[in-house]
């Protein structure tokens, strides 16, 4: 071979080894920016309130990211713990931090510092002393840049603030305020409400630094307000206060998760084949259908008894002339109760019968120009009103049921505080601003009693409507105390009330206290029948004047 194309050949040979890995460094960049797009795509998505969605997305590129075996894994974790601390869910979202600390290289500093600080961020007043340690990590490795600076004295004040370390709160609060002195200009307001609120409550000024902190600001969520304000009323002293706050946290983060589920379920709805919705609909209304037949046989025959009882009656009182004005009295009321009962059960069934045939319709039309999120709302519209004929079924049936004296199974053990103010707060949805619903207590949060939890929900899931459905304003208050050997459980409301003429009468089948209201007049006889056959009774407190007030009793089982 001449020398010159050996030469060459050399040359040609060392470019392809020299290329080899340049093409693979551009391969691995554009995977890095590929997987980067995926994740800030979760994460808009997760800001925007489309949690679930995100979720799916997250865990999608988790899985690419598996199957290529792909290093940097810790940063798809470090996402999915965002997205979860987004929906106040700290222990997925602690999890998946320190998830993505673990797969994070420990060459990879600046990453690793990442992850650290988003740990202490979390944890610095749920977990102050792992905040601490977070802290002060990724503060030996480099907190040169000066939003982690600012961010590391933060939580360090913060935790040392959560964990009563006067003289090392003092420290950092000061090292804080010096360093945003100094970087004037450069960085945010991140945290200064909070070190404001903090410093006020050290020096005494409880009440300036509640009210700093009745909303969110830069450095602190909601939930992190929320811990604050504990932690200062357990500082005044006041662990009433501190106890209500808490409370008030709890019911943050159940509203929190109830949003996130509601979220996860509207995903989930979006995704339904059209065909499928149909389907279902069709279902429903031959449901619908035969549920009418039922009914039409029932009141068929209620009224045939009702005719043959009035003629025996009739033939009787020509016997008995001493008998015949309280004769006429009876039949009259009878038939008084026959024409109610038809016209309450046709309007509430017919209304929404009505909605969901006209919904139906709109479904079946292919000319209809409906979103996914129309047609959605239309099939939950559809359930909503096949729910109300269920119920008006379901009360024909307990009330049909009248002459059984059998008990129902109680072997459901229930603690009160947390049953019934979950039960409680339910339904705040239900109501109109004007109206405030809240649970009170007078029992401690372990007392519980042995019963039927299905049964006795369907009892307060009536009362409390009941109250909704009769109060325009003022309140709405679900108590709970004890009495011997007795739960009483009372629904109090400020509506307008039982008037004196129906006080009497207002558990029997059939009775209304206003006929324009919604109802069949079935919801309060089922509702005592159900509280006797779980060994208690449910009465009318007729000295309370100011609205209404029902009390149930329940047996407690020490």
């Amino acid at each position: 071979m001449p020398k010159r194309s050996f030469i060459l050949t050399i040359i040609a040979l060392a470019l392809i080894w020299t290329a080899a890995p340049l093409r693979a460094s551009k391969a691995s960049t554009d995977r890095t920016a590929y997987f980067r797009s995926r994740i800030d795509m979760a994460l808009d998505s997760a800001r925007q309130g489309h949690a679930y969605r995100a979720i799916l997305m997250a865990n999608a590129t988790l899985t690419e990211m598996e199957e290529e075996k792909y290093e940097n894994i810790g940063m798809i974790y470090a996402a999915m713990g965002s997205i979860f601390q987004m929906k106040a869910n700290y222990h997925l979202a602690e999890h998946y931090f320190l998830l993505a600390l673990d797969n994070t290289s420990l060459n990879n500093v600046v990453e690793r510092m990442e992850r650290q600080s988003q740990l202490a961020t979390l944890l610095k007043l749920w977990k102050p002393s792992e905040a601490l340690r977070y802290n002060q990590e990724y503060a030996s490795t480099n907190v040169g840049y000066p939003l982690y600076r600012q961010r590391y004295l933060f939580v360090n004040a913060v935790a040392n603030f959560a964990l009563g370390n006067a003289e090392e709160y003092a420290e950092a609060s000061k090292a804080y305020q010096d360093y945003m002195n100094e970087k004037s200009g450069e960085l945010t307001a991140y945290g200064q409400k909070a070190i404001e609120a903090m410093n006020l409550a050290t020096e005494g000024q409880y009440g300036l630094a509640l009210q700093l902190l009745k909303s969110p600001s830069e450095g602190l969520s909601d939930l992190d307000c929320s811990d604050l304000r504990t932690l200062i009323f357990q500082r005044m002293g006041d662990f009433e206060a501190a106890t209500r706050q808490l409370q008030s946290r709890i019911q943050l983060t159940d509203s929190l998760g109830s949003m996130l589920l509601f979220e996860n379920m509207s995903e989930i709805s979006t995704k339904d084949d059209i065909d499928k919705t149909r389907q279902q609909a069709h279902q429903q209304r031959n449901t619908m259908l035969y549920i009418i037949l039922a009914l039409a046989l029932l009141l068929i025959a209620f009224m045939t008894f009702s005719i043959l009882r009035f003629r025996a009656s009739r033939s009787r009182l020509k016997e008995k002339n001493t008998q015949l004005a309280a004769a006429l009295a009876m039949a009259e009321e009878s038939d008084k109760m026959k024409r109610d009962f038809v016209r309450n059960v046709s309007h509430e069934i017919r209304t929404p019968l009505n909605a969901i045939n006209g919904f139906n319709e709109i479904l079946n039309n292919y000319d209809a120009p409906l979103t996914k999120e129309e047609r959605a709302d239309l099939v939950g519209r559809i359930n909503e009103n096949t729910n109300a004929i269920t119920s008006i079924v379901n009360e024909l049936l307990e009330i049909a049921k009248e002459n059984s004296e059998a008990m129902y199974n109680r072997f459901d053990t229930i603690f009160c505080n947390q049953f019934f103010s979950q039960l409680t707060y339910q339904f705040r949805q239900q109501i109109s601003s004007k109206v405030e619903l809240r649970y009170t207590t007078k029992v401690i949060n372990r007392f519980k009693i042995v019963t039927n939890q299905e049964a006795l929900s369907q009892v307060m899931e009536h009362l409390i409507q009941n109250a909704i459905k009769f109060t325009e304003e003022g309140s709405i208050t679900v108590n709970c105390s004890e009495a011997g050997n007795l739960l009483l459980v009372s629904v109090t409301d400020t509506g307008q009330g039982v008037a004196p003429d129906m006080q009497d009468t207002i558990f029997s089948p059939f009775a209304k206290a206003n006929t324009f209201k919604q109802g069949i007049g079935l919801g309060l006889s089922v509702s005592r029948k159900i509280a006797q056959r779980l060994g208690g009774d449910l009465i009318l407190d007729k000295q309370y004047t100011d609205g209404a007030r029902f009390i149930l009793s329940l047996p407690v089982d020490y």
